[in-house]
């Protein structure tokens, strides 16, 4: 019976999984517009195919060379999404999507182990699927999902271990020490969820009154943890061994551009009681309406402290904190946070916590499901309806193909990435700067480094064939140095008859950018493209009648 009930749950779990994923996938086009992170991470999966290729849309000018990476699984992912979906690039949304299904299943699972009810562990695996933040990661075509579901499979394999066998529990601990540095080569945000995994870990190792634990025991254990961690990484490293010194200069420079944003801030024993550091991480939630889960925790955190948990995520808040306090990498505090949630429900003795506040505390829970639906489900297919038109892939390929059309053409964009994916489709080389980003004093982002230093930048330019700009970005100094490169204006491509763009002074700054994490940008363009006169110029395609297909007007000056 029991068994039956087991099984009967699990199915209802992957029947509104699923659903979730497909209801999600009928959007996943429009909302948000094509994003930076989705071209850099698929262009690093290319690169890990292809490590020889001589174009990026990372490309680390300074160096004249792309940026290579060790964690190579997940953009091998994104790439082999991009390589099966078509040219207009959302397989890689799509792998991302499914890998959020799986994160948030072995989240439930290892909940499950963790002795938190049944329900309750639905309710918290469903609020985690449906977090505004977490979507929004996967709609990115991020990483980010499969790397959690993989530590979080590494953390169910660790729990469900303390009832096993001797010889399971060795086998159930090795393994997850394998999914552990399969984690890190998938993206190396990775390591954020280290300290959780090591919790487990310890916990695990915790003797009951089956199976008893010497230190001698508990010590074999953490080293077959440990061995099958290394011997997974040998594995892993090899495909990548003959880049392997490129790649760790390569990430200590990435890493040296990360910490030296926030140099200043202290040190990591100080970090966490930096009030600016606080408020980003605020901001970071707030901006993407990801709130219920940590609003939950927090709650809980009232009648149940789990020290080690609360340990555990402050440590991993102050490695946070010591870099860039962003979105993507606040998301990594999510499992702590459902965690610690479910730690307050595990403990069910507490008779005079649970008639008390029992009702209230499932209350939260279900409006923190609740809300996540509303925003990642509702809210979000609301706004894709109603900008289905000027977010149409379409606008950009035939964009492409009208201005500049197919051909081996060096291209640069001017941190235009929707161009990605048609670029790669018409046969181009396309060039973007890799950037370092930082705060002002106000802690919003600011770039300062766009485009240098200006002779390597200069260099660059001088072998392309054409750049693409958004037109309202070609100002200062940049004119002037594509001049100096060779380039000349070539054209504007005006995507639709109507590009409004919302300013703040129409909606204030708070919303713009709340809807900025919804949608991303309103709509495509207008673009400023310029060529090189003596290359071969392709010719321009009479599309009005595509175009008046798609509802759409494209405009080439």
């Amino acid at each position: 019976m029991i068994s039956n009930l087991y099984r009967g749950f699990w199915l209802i779990w992957i029947a509104i999984a699923l659903t979730m994923f497909l209801i999600q996938a009928t959007t996943i086009d429009v909302v948000p517009s094509l994003m930076q992170d989705e071209a850099q991470i698929t262009d690093y999966g290319r690169l890990a195919l292809d490590p020889s290729s001589p174009w990026s849309v990372t490309w680390w000018v300074a160096a004249d060379k792309p940026l290579l990476l060790w964690s190579y699984i997940g953009p091998v992912l994104a790439e082999l999404g991009y390589q099966l979906g078509g040219p207009d690039g959302l397989g890689t949304r799509i792998i991302a999507l499914f890998g959020g299904v799986v994160a948030s299943t072995m989240t439930l699972g290892w909940l499950l182990k963790r002795n938190t009810p049944a329900l309750v562990s639905g309710g918290l695996a469903l609020a985690f699927l449906l977090d505004p933040l977490f979507t929004l990661s996967q709609r990115m075509a991020r990483s980010d999902s499969w790397v959690i579901a993989c530590c979080m499979a590494a953390c169910w394999s660790l729990a469900s271990s303390r009832t096993k066998s001797p010889a399971c529990k060795s086998a159930t601990i090795a393994f997850a020490g394998m999914l552990t540095a399969l984690a890190a080569f998938i993206w190396p945000s990775a390591m954020l969820l280290f300290p959780l995994i090591i919790i487990e870990l310890f916990t695990s190792l915790k003797s009951t009154a089956n199976y008893p634990l010497t230190l001698r025991r508990q010590l074999t254990l953490i080293s077959y943890f440990v061995i099958a961690g290394i011997f997974m990484t040998i594995i892993l490293l090899l495909p990548i061994r003959s880049q392997l010194g490129t790649i760790l200069n390569d990430m200590k420079d990435m890493l040296a551009l990360n910490v030296s944003s926030v140099n200043g801030s202290g040190n990591p024993f100080t970090i966490i009681f930096n009030m600016h550091q606080w408020g980003k991480l605020l901001k970071a939630l707030g901006k993407t309406l990801s709130l219920g889960i940590p609003a939950l925790a927090l709650w809980s955190i009232l009648f149940k402290r789990s020290w080690d948990l609360l340990l555990a995520s402050l440590f991993t808040l102050a490695i946070i904190f010591m870099t860039l306090v962003y979105e993507f990498r606040v998301l990594y505090l999510l499992p702590y946070l459902l965690a610690l949630s479910a730690s307050y429900f595990q403990d069910l003795r507490l008779k005079a916590v649970k008639s008390r506040f029992q009702r209230i505390s499932t209350s939260v829970l279900l409006l923190v499901v609740f809300s996540s639906f509303a925003i990642s489900i509702l809210l979000r297919a609301a706004i894709a309806s109603g900008e289905r038109q000027g977010k149409d892939r379409k606008l950009i390929n035939m964009a492409a193909n009208a201005a500049i059309g197919p051909g081996n053409y060096n291209v640069f964009l001017g941190f235009t990435y929707e161009f990605y994916y048609t670029g790669r489709a018409l046969g181009w080389s396309l060039y973007t700067p890799y950037i370092q980003f930082s705060y002002d004093a106000a802690g919003n982002w600011i770039r300062n480094n766009d485009f240098k230093p200006e002779d390597q930048f200069l260099k660059l330019m001088s072998r392309m064939d054409y750049a693409i700009f958004p037109k309202d970005k070609l100002s200062g100094e940049l004119p002037q140095q594509l001049k100096a490169s060779g380039l000349r204006y070539c054209a504007t491509i005006q995507l639709s008859k109507s590009q409004h763009t919302v300013s703040e002074k129409e909606y204030g700054r708070a919303n713009e950018v709340l809807m900025w994490f919804l949608r991303g940008s309103k709509g495509y363009g207008p673009y400023v493209i310029y060529e090189r006169p003596k290359a071969a110029r392709a010719s321009m395609h009479h599309i009005g009648a595509t175009a008046k297909n798609t509802n759409a007007k494209i405009n080439v000056d």
